[in-house]
């Protein structure tokens, strides 16, 4: 393979906040360049296909819940695409349809490069090399979930929800997890200026939110404000008192969150899905 087609060695010439951890960046940072760049080359496009594009926020538990409600929905019997962050061993972990195996890698390495390949024909490339390594992954998999046709698309975000990156997938429903203190010197110093951060992920588009009940009940108080003012259908799913483990409690609060999602009405068009 031409090494100046490989998607990964391209990624790997930009800018990995996870690797340096120079949380500085932030200073001044705005959505505007990407947004841009989405649209000139039409990125952002979304099929009739696609049922529901779903933003995971919160200071803990946001990969478990992704991968719950990825398999709740997987299992139901949409095809299902989900965004992750960050790896363990490979970037290609970052995105996925169905399985996790080899094969599936190899196949969306051989994708990847040839989306490399088309942003090359619609030069793109000089724009894209002002990307950080996290927006060029997130931008992949915009194009790869639509290319697939995935129904169901779930995004973990990456750093707080306004100025991220899986904001621009224009979510149907943000799901919201626990809310702690983490990343303060970018995100705020009190949990309310945090959550505050988290509910930016919301759009025009978003039609729902699904929060996990906080232990301050401030905090369920400003989701619920917050969520009024801005004409989003709110639910705070109540956590039973149990000796459950946290993933436990987490995979519970996706069933829920699950069952209330297919009562909405761009699911009810979807046919020949199995009950769980």
């Amino acid at each position: 393979m031409n090494s100046d087609s490989d998607f990964l060695e391209f990624a790997n010439g930009l800018s990995n906040l996870e690797k340096s951890r120079n949380f500085n960046v932030f200073a001044g940072y705005s959505l505007e360049p990407f947004t841009k760049t989405l649209k000139k080359f039409n990125f952002d496009q979304r099929n009739e296909s696609t049922f529901c594009r779903i933003s995971v926020v919160g200071t803990n538990a946001k990969g478990s819940i992704t991968h719950f409600l990825g398999e709740y929905f997987r299992i139901y019997g949409f095809k299902t695409g989900l965004y992750t962050s960050p790896h363990l061993i490979s970037p290609l972990e970052r995105i996925r349809i169905g399985s996790q195996s080899q094969n599936f890698r190899n196949i969306l390495t051989k994708e990847l490069d040839q989306l490399l390949s088309e942003w090359k024909s619609l030069k793109a490339i000089e724009d894209l090399k002002s990307f950080s390594f996290f927006e060029l992954f997130t931008c992949a998999s915009f194009s790869f979930f639509e290319k697939e046709s995935a129904e169901v698309q779930i995004y973990e975000a990456g750093l707080g929800g306004r100025l991220d990156a899986t904001k621009l997938c224009n979510p149907d429903v943000v799901v919201l997890g626990v809310i702690g203190l983490d990343h303060k010197e970018i995100l705020g110093n009190t949990k309310e200026e945090i959550l505050e951060e988290k509910l930016g992920i919301c759009t025009s588009n978003t039609k729902a939110l699904f929060a996990i009940e906080q232990n301050e009940p401030q905090l369920n108080e400003k989701i619920s404000s917050w969520c009024s003012q801005n004409g989003i259908h709110c639910n705070i799913i109540t956590q039973t008192q149990s000796k459950d483990t946290y993933l436990t409690r987490n995979q519970i609060f996706c069933y829920q969150v699950f069952q209330n999602i297919l009562k909405f009405d761009f699911f009810l068009k979807s046919t020949n899905k199995k009950s769980i």
